[in-house]
């Protein structure tokens, strides 16, 4: 884990980031088709939402509406070379078609995500859907990013958030991409294949972990604590914190004598 040290300790108050909006939601889907799917056999050119209808335009000026509310669980399939996404056990309601398996699931878990959006405005439960709508800005990017972003479109979609300009990092297997704004650093860690290993969030303010574990427990993670050893040589203690039937994990460290905390992001093998 990196660590990344501030010169400013001042308390982290100046950024608020909110999990995204039903709008924000598709276009980002729509950035992700656009960028994942490059023929013109099957490729979506603009995305749209209606009501609970998805309003898909493709290159060929085809235009397909397809109700996001309709019951059964979304499914990543592979058909050839290719991946789609759709309800189950139905094989006509495609929802994409991505060139990578990890785009697909990307584009699978926004769709969850759009629904529990939608269910939630028209007050039904939506605890079925795996993703938690957080409330602290830590928690809410790190879950944007991974849900609703890709290499390609996270520094766009950082810069929009108030970060500067990406800085890349090359490492043997995977690339990390560092973004920075006031009081608050973030850095990703993709594979070869474009997934998501990691993410680290460090911010000023140590005290911010107690919101952020306090927010960990509601939603049902539960907590291991053990000593870990810097590569400084220093000794400091770091929670990880884990919920059963989930793959996702967070670990959070508090560094009072640095006045920061870091928060990470990975998945379970």
């Amino acid at each position: 884990m990196k660590k990344l040290l501030f010169l400013s300790v001042l308390f982290f108050g100046n950024i608020l980031f909110q999990a995204q909006t039903k709008q924000q939601t598709v276009d980002s889907m729509e950035s992700l088709f656009k960028n994942s799917y490059k023929l013109d056999d099957f490729r979506v050119v603009k995305l749209a939402l209606d009501g609970n209808t998805l309003v898909a335009t493709y290159s060929d000026g085809e235009i397909r509406k397809k109700d996001i509310m309709q019951a059964g669980p979304l499914i990543v399939a592979k058909r050839s070379n290719r991946f789609e996404v759709k309800f189950q056990p139905s094989d006509l309601i495609v929802f994409g078609v991505l060139e990578t398996e990890s785009d697909a699931n990307r584009l699978k878990n926004s769709l969850e995500y759009l629904i529990r959006l939608l269910k939630s405005s028209d007050g039904v439960a939506s605890s079925k859907i795996a993703i938690t709508s957080f409330k602290n800005q830590k928690l809410a990017i790190i879950q944007d990013i991974f849900f609703n972003t890709t290499r390609n479109t996270v520094a766009s979609f950082l810069k929009e958030k108030g970060f500067g300009d990406v800085k890349i990092e090359k490492e043997r297997t995977s690339e990390i991409l560092i973004f920075e704004a006031k009081y608050l650093a973030l850095e990703i860690e993709y594979l070869q294949n474009g997934s998501i290993a990691n993410i680290f969030c460090n911010y000023s303010g140590a005290l911010n972990n107690v919101f952020i574990e306090s927010e960990l427990e509601d939603d049902g993670f539960k907590s291991t604590t053990e000593k870990v050893k810097a590569s400084d040589g220093s000794v400091f203690e770091m929670k990880t914190w884990t919920k059963s039937g989930s793959k996702y994990y967070y670990t959070s460290s508090a560094f009072e004598e640095d006045k920061m905390g870091v928060l990470a992001f990975g998945i379970s093998e």
